[in-house]
Order: C-alpha cells, then sequence, then structure tokens
C-alpha cells in the first residue's frame, strides 16, 4: 500500500507533455518514474505505466488544443463558464478580446480569439434558416460580416446584441430591385462609414442580433438564438464594434 500511496503522486492530472509530473515533493522525471514502477507489484506496475502514458499523452493534447481551433473548442465546449475555457485555451478574458463567427448549417455560434477558439455555442436561427437574407418578413439570418451596434441588457430575449444589417452589400442589392431609394441606401453606406446603427426600418428589414431565449429550434424572425446562460456569458465580453460574421 506505501508504493500505492506514493504512486498517487504521478497521476494523469499532474503529468505534462514535457514528461514531467509535478507532486509535493516538487518535479519528477517521467523516465525516473517509469523506472520506479519495477518496484510495484506485476497488477498494479501495468496500471501505473498506464497512467505515465495517459498523463503525457493527455498533456499533449492539452497543448495541441491551445494551437489548432477545433481541437481547442472541443477541449472548452463543455467548460462550466467562459473565464475557464478562456484559461484553458490560453486567452484573456477581457471584453474587445473575442470576435464572433456564426456556423448557419452547423447552428453553432464560434466565440474567438485570432485563430483560437475559445468556446461554442448552439444556436437557433431564422424560420426560414437556409439562404440570405432579402427583404423584411423573409424569416432568413443575414449572412456576411457584421458588427455589433446596438446593446440592450434590458431585452425581452435577456440580451441583445444588434448587428449592422442591412450592410453595403443588402444596401446595393435593395436598391438595384427597387426595394429602397437612392436616400436610404446612402443612409445606410454612412452608418457603415461611422461604425453605427443602420436604417432597420426599409423594406430589406432590420434589427437583427444574437440574443436569449433558447436555441432549441429555429423560431426567429432572423436573429441568431443562444441560451440564456449563453447570452449572458457573451453579452460582457462583446463590446460596441466586435466583429460578427455569419457563414451559410
Amino acid at each position: 500500500m506505501s508504493a500505492l500511496t506514493g504512486w498517487s503522486r504521478l497521476s494523469p492530472s499532474t503529468v505534462s507533455v514535457s514528461g514531467r509530473a509535478s507532486g509535493p515533493g516538487g518535479l519528477v522525471d517521467g523516465g525516473r518514474a517509469w523506472l520506479s514502477t519495477r518496484r510495484l507489484p506485476l497488477p498494479l506496475r501495468s496500471l501505473a505505466r498506464s497512467l505515465i502514458v495517459c498523463g503525457i499523452v493527455s498533456g499533449g493534447c492539452r497543448t495541441l488544443a491551445a494551437q489548432t481551433p477545433r481541437n481547442a473548442a472541443a477541449l472548452t465546449r463543455g467548460a462550466r463558464t467562459l473565464a475557464q475555457a478562456c484559461n484553458d485555451a490560453g486567452v484573456p478574458h477581457r471584453s474587445g478580446a473575442f470576435q464572433v463567427e456564426v456556423l448557419k448549417g452547423e447552428r453553432l455560434l464560434r466565440l474567438r480569439s485570432g485563430d483560437v477558439v475559445v468556446k461554442e455555442y448552439r444556436v437557433g436561427l431564422g424560420g426560414s434558416p437556409v439562404g440570405d437574407k432579402l427583404r423584411r418578413g423573409d424569416n432568413r439570418t443575414p449572412e456576411g460580416r457584421f458588427f455589433v451596434c446596438t446593446r440592450n441588457a434590458a431585452s425581452v430575449f435577456v440580451r441583445f446584441l444588434g448587428l449592422s444589417y442591412p450592410d453595403r452589400k443588402a444596401a446595393g442589392r435593395g436598391l438595384r430591385e427597387g426595394l429602397i431609394g437612392k436616400g436610404q441606401h446612402a443612409a445606410i453606406l454612412a452608418s457603415e462609414r461611422r461604425r453605427r446603427q443602420p436604417p432597420w426600418n426599409t423594406a430589406l428589414g432590420g434589427a437583427v442580433g444574437i440574443h436569449g431565449s433558447g436555441s432549441e429550434r429555429d423560431w426567429t424572425l432572423g436573429c441568431v438564438a443562444v441560451d440564456d446562460a449563453a447570452i449572458k456569458e457573451l453579452f460582457p465580453v462583446l463590446p460596441l464594434g466586435t466583429t460578427v460574421v455569419i457563414r451559410p
């Protein structure tokens, strides 16, 4: 039992990718730990050596996850808090440090810090989820590159982050198709240059944003909906001007 008690200092949670383990007695070289298992009874020797391997491999995965977006997301998707996810991914947990990427086809919102996907959230979309938004009332979620242009902490949908739709692309199409006039077109372009909220009362639609109230189904009029806990976590770290990319 004394040998087994001593072995507890080399559990997988304390072995790093470098092959060293941190225990009460300080740093222990992984190679020395492997050799020390010769003193254990045969059944315990196999278990102990498996723990060494598992510890080193898990440390390696943790290091790769900080460098590979998809792995980082998989690592932190189940994290209890965004602060923990940031710690696991090695990025700062502060307002303005993130960008948002929405993958409509996967019903997924990725919170990114540069090339690192810090955490992923399930989303619900507009009632007609396929295709880009074309006009008011089509219940589609727009696609493109937007920014957060309004913030409402007292929304009926828990929190609301308004997006800069209609944008330049939508305005150009709307003018060509006769959905908006030259004055409305100019106002949308001016809002984009000034990084302000565009007109939301045109035939192109508006008031599209990211909000709470549930992600189980596609139920919005074109917004991106997440669960209440998710929007409460996201709202403090997504200030005005945050980039939001929505992909098909």
